[in-house]
């Protein structure tokens, strides 16, 4: 988390506390000893893959979303119910509760029979709860191929969560939280507060529920988990998850009748690539095929959640302050980055996005300049190869893959760095045969 607010000096209370529960500052001392944590790790997996959907699959689910018979649809050796998409941005899902998945098929903006992303999976926690990363990129992929030829990962978007005891937020809450989203809705019995001017905040019932941020970006939620999973008759499961940490002498840590808080951070796919741009920033060679490729799919996105889970307590971050002294991170937040690992961790890069706006302000200049280069080359009889490599000199490469990548990942489509030098491979055939390189 970097230090744009004060640290607390943590401090053991006796040969017993480990975790050095007692947290220091000129603000006084803060003892966290009660605060228990119950569970933390990945909530959601949303998994996107691009392929050529196979036809006689595809028409199988046509007919039985269209005949409305009540067939279920086999696959894998389960049974999956057949519906709508909805306004998934995909045609058909196929749905197993049972087994946790949700499968959508045939995306509305890429013809079934181009090349494109025409999966997403939904994984569920209590599917997720019993495979580690590189199982569930297998059975994924698997079923994936299962509807689809030439499957390639093309993108994931993940839910990373804490559930605590012995924590509730204040009345300040909202009033302590430095964030950058900047429009807030407040609700609380009948009567709402409405404030817009950016983001979202949003407080539901009875100070129970907390959502910050947009769904399309780093979305922070905190909410009573027991009442949701009491709610969705799902409390015999997450009871069975709280109670598999013991204390030292064996004995519970989860009690059954105080509130469990969730600490909830979304990651939607497209700023998970922009932490994989930011990664590559970090390479001597970020803009090769290697740059997303080790964030595309959940078994590689797992090294990071660490790194992501302290992003976002530092996107969301709460804060105390008092006059004359400035502000320190809140002792519980400064708990949850030191005391929360993940099994995966790339501790070798600092953790950054970068935005990049590829083609605005700059797309005219740039393509004339790519042209303009590549009308010289073909003037001196380049073959594609050579002025392939004389192009990735030029200085201007990198921002010529940015902008392609962006404008196929806005289609849908896979891109690669050999898409660049099929390219120019054309751009070079047309000017010789339009005789403009003579």
């Amino acid at each position: 988390m970097p230090r744009k607010s004060k640290l607390w000096e943590r401090v053991a209370r006796g040969e017993g506390d480990s975790g050095k529960s007692l947290f220091v500052s000129e603000l006084g001392q803060v003892n966290l000893d009660g605060l228990k944590i119950l569970h933390h790790g990945l909530d959601t997996v949303r998994q996107l893959y691009t392929c050529v959907l196979k036809p006689f699959v595809l028409e199988d689910i046509k007919r039985i979303n269209d005949e409305h018979t009540g067939e279920l649809l086999e696959l894998a050796g389960e049974l999956w119910l057949v519906g709508s998409g909805g306004k998934s941005g995909y045609r058909y899902r196929l749905q197993n509760s049972d087994l946790g998945l949700i499968i959508f098929v045939k995306s509305n903006y890429v013809d079934s029979i181009n090349f494109g992303g025409h999966i997403k999976i939904e994984c569920s926690p209590h599917w997720i709860d019993t495979r580690s990363p590189d199982v569930m990129d297998r059975e994924l992929w698997a079923f994936a191929g299962l509807l689809g030829d030439n499957v390639e990962p093309s993108g994931c978007a993940v839910h990373i969560c804490c559930d605590v005891q012995g924590w509730e937020p204040g009345n300040d809450f909202l009033d302590r939280i430095v964030t950058r989203a900047r429009r807030i809705t407040h609700h609380r019995s009948n009567v709402a507060a409405y404030m817009d001017t950016g983001e979202v905040a949003t407080v539901f019932g009875r100070s129970e529920s907390y959502l910050m941020g947009s769904p399309t970006s780093v979305q922070f939620a905190l909410y009573r988990k027991d009442v949701q999973v009491r709610k969705l008759d799902k409390m015999d499961y997450w009871s069975e998850v709280w109670s598999r940490l013991r204390d030292d002498n064996m004995g519970l840590i989860y009690d059954k009748d105080k509130p469990v808080w969730r600490l909830e951070f979304r990651y939607h796919q497209n700023v998970v690539g922009q932490f994989a741009d930011g990664h590559a920033s970090q390479l001597e060679y970020g803009f090769t095929i290697e740059r997303r490729r080790n964030w595309e799919s959940i078994s590689g996105l797992s090294k990071h959640l660490y790194g992501l889970w302290c992003y976002a307590l530092d996107v969301f971050r709460l804060e105390v302050s008092a006059r004359g002294y400035g502000s320190y991170v809140d002792p519980v937040w400064q708990l949850l980055r030191d005391d929360i690992k993940f099994s995966d961790h790339d501790g070798t890069f600092l953790y950054r996005r970068v935005y990049k706006t590829p083609g605005v302000d700059n797309e005219r200049n740039l393509m004339l300049a790519v042209g303009n280069l590549i009308s010289c080359y073909a003037r001196n009889r380049y073959d594609a190869g050579f002025a392939f490599k004389c192009l990735k000199k030029s200085g201007i490469y990198a921002d010529l893959y940015n902008y392609m990548a962006a404008r196929a990942y806005q289609r849908h489509e896979p891109f690669r760095e050999r898409d660049v030098f099929l390219y120019v491979q054309r751009s070079l055939s047309e000017r010789m045969l339009r005789g403009v390189a003579v």
